[in-house]
């Protein structure tokens, strides 16, 4: 009897065939991209019936203020907008909404089958399957290897006529409020190693004074938030030459992502960081000491990309880069000199207080490096399969791996570490670098960056054991003059341990003071030590994880033991314990119910007045009333001890998750969505405890 596939709206002759379409690829790559296409509906709005005197742009900014925007698409009178979260699409379709007294009309939004979906960065990158013939059709590493790059990478001239046009658009239309404006190009399509998909980096500047502070300006005076606000005007004025546009006005350096509609380039742009710049040309020149590079790190760039080591939420390219530097700095190559080196010998230029400059015409020794491409590529791998990443700091300033214990105070550092002293010694509240990371790669001008800091530890493991393997390829293939290094390089699978141990940091930093009692205000002398602040801190945070696991997981929870300090009644005497530098809970965990799955799918219309950790608990509630309808398991599905770790240099805490006898593949499933959830819920949690208590202050007071 013949059955019809709806995902792939074809008939099936019987039940076996449809039974084996299911299983196919064809099949899971339609059903993929129809929730790819049910996730964007979700998440999006058609919105219409604005007022004739507002334009766009306006409405752009109306709904704005509801949450965050991804993408847009605006006509005369519709506009389609994806937001980055359901609840908000949810909060708006439950309540008529109105702009300057007119009632909007909002729907869903709806794809039809002819409608295309939005082009995205990740649908353009290229795979292995699109250089096959050259490996199997070239014979040589070497005649293989020339036709990879000419595969993978644009062309100077290329480069200079597909980026420069969005430049060009780029001044012309930030010229009418910047007339002196200049807009630098950054990145890979500055240091030669852009691929045909990399999208562009841009840095604009106005050409006039910035003042940092927002407080008391002049209406003339250009700060960076208005300068913000006037670069999204101006894009969003030519929405038909400047898409798809993304605003990221909270990060350390606030850009806005666009697509430029003319030649399909997804671009970058911000007005803060030429540090970027700086390193772009930094990065070009160590490039040009030695021909054998560029090739090596286009190679590795495309191995970190297609096993997803490099990219969003991973390595970032520019890190990436480092890393190889850092390799090339080493005594044992030394191809490339160290930024010290470099900068011996010049008078100091500085941007945002960190020295940029160095002498290109410096004398440099000639290598005596004479490895060849694949040489060095297994020297690479087998440089850091091994290497301890957790305990140090690399250092592209002067090629070293330092300890990570010289960065904790100014007078620890090492002496080609004296501008970083100085900028912790001259400047009030100073950035420091943030070492408490499973991987720290300092930036080689500013000195107090981590440019690996958003590295999970599984991303380090991930990367270390894809090396691991990798090397033995390199090994491998060596008796064979290298001619199937890449076929099997970029086709070798890496088998992952499973992990037993998984590390988790929640950070002290903003939320402080967030759980103390009325009465702390009669204790100045425990305040003026910050004790009690700390260690009341430590217990709401142990609180918090404990009810996670309870609420959200429905996990028993068995507290096994508990060094619990000093108590309110007892916060006046000196004690030992104060300065006790670590202190351990131990939590004995079982579920028996896969919460962690599928939570999007039972999200609903919460209040607003509650805080994540009761919205989260009440999506579980809802999804228990389902599971409670099957008989449940007598075996527990995960099972795991969690030691959390009381640390003060910083303020944090630290869990440790260790596997002990789950189900296949649960504590992995469970762990991963733990590293991206906890600190989510409870930094948002701990924030409502802060706004809830803020509300409060007046009515005690009165």
């Amino acid at each position: 009897m013949a059955k019809h596939c709806e995902v792939c709206r074809i008939d099936l002759a019987d039940d076996y065939a449809y039974q084996g379409h299911i299983t196919g690829k064809k099949h899971a790559k339609n059903l993929q991209f129809l929730e790819f296409k049910k996730a964007i509906e979700e998440r999006s709005i058609f919105v219409s019936n604005w007022p004739p005197h507002f334009t766009s742009v306006q409405v752009i900014d109306f709904f704005l203020k509801y949450g965050f925007i991804e993408s847009h698409k605006c006509q005369r009178d519709y506009a389609l907008i994806q937001f980055a979260e359901r609840e908000t699409v949810d909060f708006l379709m439950s309540r008529p909404v109105f702009i300057d007294n007119h009632k909007l009309r909002i729907e869903p939004r709806k794809f039809y089958q002819n409608e295309r979906t939005p082009v995205t960065q990740a649908s353009i990158t290229l795979s292995y399957e699109d250089l096959k013939d050259i490996f199997e059709t070239e014979t040589t590493f070497d005649s293989q290897l020339i036709a990879f790059l000419n595969a993978v990478q644009p062309n100077d001239v290329a480069v200079e006529a597909k980026y420069g046009s969005v430049c060009a658009s780029l001044k012309q239309i930030f010229k009418i409020k910047f007339r002196n404006c200049k807009v630098h190009r950054f990145g890979s399509t500055v240091t030669g190693l852009s691929f045909f998909h990399s999208d562009l980096d841009v840095y604009i500047d106005i050409g006039l004074p910035i003042v940092e502070s927002e407080d008391d300006t002049k209406p003339y005076e250009w700060t960076p938030k208005k300068i913000f606000r006037v670069g999204k005007s101006l894009l969003f004025k030519r929405n038909n030459i400047f898409t798809d546009i993304v605003l990221i006005p909270n990060a350390k350096t606030p850009i806005i992502k666009f697509r430029h509609a003319p030649t399909n380039i997804f671009c970058d742009i911000n007005f803060k960081n030429s540090l970027g710049v700086c390193n772009s040309h930094l990065i070009k020149y160590y490039l040009s000491l030695d021909v054998r590079l560029k090739p090596l790190v286009i190679i590795i760039k495309f191995w970190a990309e297609l096993f997803g080591i490099a990219g969003m939420g991973k390595i970032s390219n520019y890190a990436l880069t480092l890393l190889i530097i850092f390799f090339l700095q080493q005594p044992e190559r030394a191809m490339v000199p160290t930024v010290v080196q470099l900068q011996s010998s010049c008078k100091p230029e500085f941007v945002q207080g960190w020295q940029v400059n160095y002498d290109e015409n410096i004398k440099l020794q000639n290598t005596k490096n004479e490895s060849s491409i694949p040489s060095l590529l297994y020297e690479f791998f087998d440089f850091y399969a091994g290497f301890d990443l957790g305990s140090k700091v690399l250092c592209p300033l002067d090629g070293k791996a330092h300890p990570k214990t010289v960065f904790a105070s100014a007078e620890e550092l090492p002496d080609t570490m004296f501008r970083y002293r100085e900028y912790i010694r001259e400047t009030q509240n100073p950035m420091l670098m943030h070492t408490d990371k499973p991987m720290c790669l300092q930036d080689p001008f500013e000195l107090n960056h981590n440019v690996t800091s958003r590295v999970n530890g599984r991303t380090v493991a991930f990367f270390q054991q894809h090396c691991i393997t990798s090397r033995e390829v390199c090994k491998e293939v060596q008796e064979n003059d290298y001619k199937t290094l890449f076929s099997i390089l970029f086709t070798r699978e890496t088998k992952l341990d499973k992990p037993a141990k998984v590390r988790m940091l929640i950070k002290g930093e903003l939320f402080l003071k967030v759980g103390l009692p009325k009465n702390t205000v009669l204790q100045p002398n425990v305040i003026y030590r910050g004790h009690f602040t700390i260690n009341d801190w430590y217990e709401t945070v142990l609180n918090l994880v404990k009810e996670i696991f309870e609420r959200v997981y429905k996990f028993k929870v068995k507290l096994e033991s508990m060094d619990r300090e000093v108590k309110q009644q007892k916060c006046d005497v000196e004690s030992d314990v104060h300065t006790k530098n670590k202190t351990k809970t131990i939590l004995e965990c079982l579920g028996y119910f896969k919460l962690w799955y599928g939570r999007k799918n039972n999200k609903t219309i919460f209040d607003p007045t509650m805080s994540a950790l009761d919205r989260e608990a009440s999506i579980s509630d809802k999804m228990m009333e389902e599971l409670k309808k099957t008989p449940a398991s007598s075996i527990p599905i995960i099972s795991f001890t969690c030691i959390i770790q009381k640390l003060q240099k910083p303020v944090a805490v630290e869990l440790i998750l260790k596997n002990n006898n789950s189900a296949q593949n649960m504590f992995k499933e469970f762990s991963d969505q733990m590293c991206n959830k906890l600190n989510q819920i409870i930094d948002k949690t701990l924030l409502h405890m802060l706004q809830y208590k803020k509300k409060e202050q007046p009515s005690q007071s009165s």
